[in-house]
C-alpha cells in the first residue's frame, strides 16, 4: 500500500469482517487485521475508537456492505495483519504497524 509503505493483502467484496454495531455511528473508529484470515474471513475488526464494546453488539458483515455502512474505511483494507487504522469521519488518522509507530503518510 503505497501511503502506508507496506505489502498489502488481499480482501475480498464476499469477504467477512466483525464489527460493533457502534461503528456505523461513531465518529471515531479502529480497525484492527489479525491472523485470524480463513474461510471467507478477513481478519478484521471495526469498532468505535472510544467506549467498550459488549459481546452481544458485534456482528459478522460482508465487505460489501461498507459501501453503505462506513465507505470511509475501504481506504485501509488491503493493510497486512497486526496493522491497526485509526480514522476520523471518512478520514485516515493514523496507521500502526506492529510495533506501534504510525506508517500513514497523507496525500499531500
Amino acid at each position: 500500500m503505497k501511503q502506508s509503505g507496506t505489502t498489502g493483502e488481499t480482501c475480498l467484496f464476499q469477504d467477512t469482517l466483525i464489527a460493533s454495531e457502534k461503528a456505523w455511528s461513531a465518529e471515531r473508529v479502529y480497525l484492527e487485521r489479525t491472523d485470524h484470515r480463513q474461510d471467507g474471513r478477513s481478519g478484521w475488526y471495526l469498532g468505535p475508537a472510544e467506549g467498550q464494546v459488549e459481546q452481544e453488539e458485534l456482528r459478522l458483515y460482508y465487505i460489501f456492505q461498507l459501501f453503505n455502512l462506513r465507505p470511509g474505511v475501504l481506504k485501509v483494507l488491503a493493510l497486512p495483519k497486526g496493522c491497526v487504522a485509526v480514522l476520523d469521519g471518512d478520514e485516515v488518522e493514523a496507521v500502526l504497524d506492529t510495533e506501534d509507530r504510525n506508517i500513514w503518510r497523507a496525500q499531500i
